[in-house]
């Protein structure tokens, strides 16, 4: 009768804990919910253990009765999915004749080649391929001066006359600090344009995680792959 009893309460126990386990999962869907766009498609990957195994997958109805799943913590589980537009990939059995394990995705097109490889144990690894693009961060065109090509001798000469014809005019004790201020700023903008040539950086597109470490260790590989080449050709 003890025995028993404990068993009720572990399986009271597992089951508070699979309740848990679905609402922190509606959680995490109703989260990425409101930050994704509202007109665009969710992208949701979930692969992990999930221990509902009255599923039939294929028909999503109990596998042992054919029947619905209403009322049950299985149906909740359905139920998020169906709420995600969610579907479910794992069709073959990784846990003895149960499927445990499961690939829930909100973009069904990005997944092929999904099998359970090796097995070798009671508790199968599933494997798949994942087809996606990263999108490239695109740096704008930008303009900068070539100060090393610059005509010195014609802006101080420019300065001179700034300063003799308008800026020391007999009205500088008459305007404030602020027009003064614009005055000298206008002129080294114009003056430094004239005078310096400028250059046109081409917008690139860049990978986001290929920083200037990782181009200077692709470089060295490169270069250490050439030498090899020189070498075993000589």
């Amino acid at each position: 009768m003890v025995k028993g009893k404990r068993r009720k309460q572990n399986k009271e126990k597992r089951r508070v804990k699979i309740l848990d386990q679905i609402q922190l999962l509606n959680d995490q869907m109703d989260n990425i919910k409101k930050l994704w766009k509202a007109n665009k498609q969710q992208c949701i990957h979930v692969l992990g253990e999930f221990s509902y195994r009255k599923i039939n997958w294929q028909t999503q109805l109990n596998k042992d009765t054919n029947t619905c799943l209403n009322g049950s913590d299985d149906q909740a589980l359905i139920y998020i999915l169906n709420e995600a537009s969610a579907e479910q990939f794992v069709l073959v059995p990784t846990g003895e004749r149960n499927m445990i394990d499961l690939l829930i995705t909100t973009l069904p097109r990005q997944f092929t080649d999904i099998l359970s490889p090796d097995r070798l144990s009671d508790h199968d690894i599933v494997m798949e391929t994942l087809r996606c693009t990263i999108p490239r961060k695109t740096r704008p065109e930008r303009t900068f001066f070539q100060y090393s090509k610059r005509n010195y001798d014609q802006m101080r000469e420019n300065t001179r006359d700034f300063i003799k014809d308008k800026y020391l005019n007999g009205h500088q004790n008459t305007r404030n600090v602020e027009d003064n201020w614009n005055m000298i700023k206008e002129f080294i903008l114009d003056t430094t344009k004239i005078n310096v040539p400028t250059e046109t950086s081409k917008g690139k597109q860049s990978i986001q995680w290929i920083n200037n470490n990782i181009k200077a260790m692709i470089t060295r590989k490169n270069r250490t792959h050439a030498n090899y080449k020189k070498t075993t050709t000589a």
